[in-house]
């Protein structure tokens, strides 16, 4: 398995010659987050960024910045 494959909402990976799946719902994910950890959620989702960035996972890390930049329109009460 290509340990550069992005990560599934499950944790897994897709296996070798699939396709990968489409992308997480950004609002869904981040009003999870929010809900099972309230002001942390923001603090979580930008170190998940910074993790995979890290990692060398661009496209997770690209992924939740997005989630980030949702928990934080969500916070700020920008978005119901």
């Amino acid at each position: 398995m290509d340990d550069n494959q992005p990560i599934v909402s499950d944790g897994t990976r897709p296996p070798d010659g699939q396709p990968a799946p489409k992308p997480l719902d950004v609002w869904h994910i981040a009003g999870l987050l929010i809900r099972h950890h309230d002001r942390r959620a923001l603090g979580i989702a930008a170190r998940r960024a910074m993790r995979l960035g890290e990692s060398g996972d661009r496209d997770g890390a690209l992924e939740w910045l997005e989630i980030s930049r949702a928990v934080r329109e969500l916070q700020q009460g920008k978005r119901s």
